[in-house]
Order: C-alpha cells, then sequence, then structure tokens
C-alpha cells in the first residue's frame, strides 16, 4: 500500500534537486495595505514575493465616488477583474 504524504503544513517541499527555494504561495489577504487618496492598494512582486520574477499583482480599492488611475502598458498585457461589493464591511 503507498504511503499517505504528510499535510503540506508538516514538511517543505523537496525534490530530486532539494528544498524549493522560494515559496509560490503569497497570502495578499495579509499583506498591508497603502493608502491611497480615494482608496488602498496593495501589491505583490519580487520584493515580497520572490517566486513572482515575471509577474505583478495588485489589490485595488476604490472607494465610491473616487476612480482608479488611467494608465496602459505599450508593450505588455494587462488583466482586469472588477468586483463590485454593496454595503461591503470594511
Amino acid at each position: 500500500m503507498p504511503t499517505v504524504p504528510p499535510p503540506d503544513d508538516e514538511q517543505p517541499p523537496v525534490g530530486d534537486a532539494g528544498f524549493v527555494p522560494n515559496p509560490f504561495t503569497y497570502h495578499l489577504s495579509q499583506a498591508p495595505a497603502e493608502p491611497l487618496s480615494g482608496g488602498s492598494v496593495k501589491v505583490f512582486d519580487t520584493r515580497n514575493f520572490p517566486a513572482a520574477t515575471t509577474i505583478v499583482g495588485q489589490l485595488v480599492t476604490v472607494e465610491p465616488g473616487a476612480m482608479r488611475e488611467l494608465h496602459w502598458h505599450p508593450t505588455e498585457s494587462e488583466w482586469g477583474y472588477f468586483l463590485y461589493v454593496p454595503n461591503a464591511i470594511r
């Protein structure tokens, strides 16, 4: 009978090359928000998530009546997801 691997919190991942040098998870919900005029932003990039070598992510909160900064990327793609949460508890 095959052995069952231990839960993730009991043993760090290992492979033929040894330990994984950078974790592949980042808890954006636990990151501090940088307050801005009209909302806030949480950012993950290589400064706080070393595994994100080719991507940057943001969680932008826009308060009612505010507007997200207009910008564009002439040589890169950008994905945007918008969540409307009426009567959100803050």
